[in-house]
This record gives structure tokens, sequence and C-alpha cells, in this order.
């Protein structure tokens, strides 16, 4: 799994438009589609299809021509992360799904690892997935790219 390409994702959601899209991230169009084409292979985990995430998600999923393979629903966050754990795909999470305050460090204590996805969509998404999966660097500079897209955006 290439992290950037959930990049690539939120930004072609947002503009609708592969051009504009490959504009933005400087890759070529045919890049994007290809990078977009891949995600399609990688196993989503959602919460169930009466959820509002859901159904955002698939909209937007339609909208832009895409069509995620989906092999589990689930209606508890806990249910999805633990199938995120075992390896069994990624999920795409509100950030409230993935702050436990009380907790203590709630990500260091798991096996996988939340990242939020900027530019966000419509609420802040959080990419959850396996932490025993290394990164490749392109994923580390898009995190680091990341990081620092949302300092810039804060007053």
């Amino acid at each position: 799994m290439n992290i950037a390409w959930f990049r690539e994702f939120v930004v072609l959601a947002d503009t609708r438009n592969y051009l504009e899209a490959s504009e933005q991230l400087f890759i070529g169009q045919s890049t994007l589609s290809k990078h977009i084409r891949a995600l399609e292979d990688e196993p989503f985990i959602t919460l169930e299809e009466n959820s509002k995430l859901h159904s955002l998600f698939r909209s937007t999923c339609l909208r832009m021509s895409f069509f995620p393979k989906i092999p589990f629903t689930c209606n508890e966050v806990g249910s999805i992360l633990d199938l995120v754990s075992q390896g069994a795909g990624v999920a795409l999470l509100m950030r409230g799904h993935t702050v436990r305050p009380k907790a203590g460090n709630f990500q260091e204590q798991q096996p996988f690892l939340v990242k939020p996805l900027i530019p966000r969509m419509f609420t802040q998404l959080n990419l959850c997935y396996l932490k025993a999966s290394p990164l490749s660097h392109p994923a580390k500079m898009f995190l680091d790219c990341a990081a620092s897209f949302d300092s810039e955006q804060r007053p």
C-alpha cells in the first residue's frame, strides 16, 4: 500500500476532476488514474451501510468512478480496528473514532497506525493501517508533507 495514493484520492474527491487534481499534485493524469485504480485493490473495512461515514465514502467513490473493494462492514469501530490489527484491510475513520483520551496513548498500545489525511474531505479522516507493514520512502515523505501542510493551514 502506498499511503500517498490516499492523499491523491482526497484531492481528486475535492476537485472531482482528474486533470485539475493531477495539476495540484504535480503528477501526470495517467499516473493519478493508475494510482486510483491500484487503490481499488486495497481492501477497505467500513462502518455498516446505514452509517453516515459509509454513505459519504461510497458517494465520493461513485462520483470519481472509484469502486473500492469492501470485504467487511461492521457496526462497531472496535471491530473495524480489530480487523485492521489482523491485516484484513485498511479503514477510513473519523477522528473521533480513533482518539481515546482516557486510555493514555491509544496509538502506542495498538498494532496499527492512525494518520490524518490532508487535505480534509468532509470531515477529518484518519487512515488506519497495520504497524508491521513498512511504509515506502514516498509514503514517509507524504506523511512529512501532510504534517507541514497541516501546520501551514493553522492560524
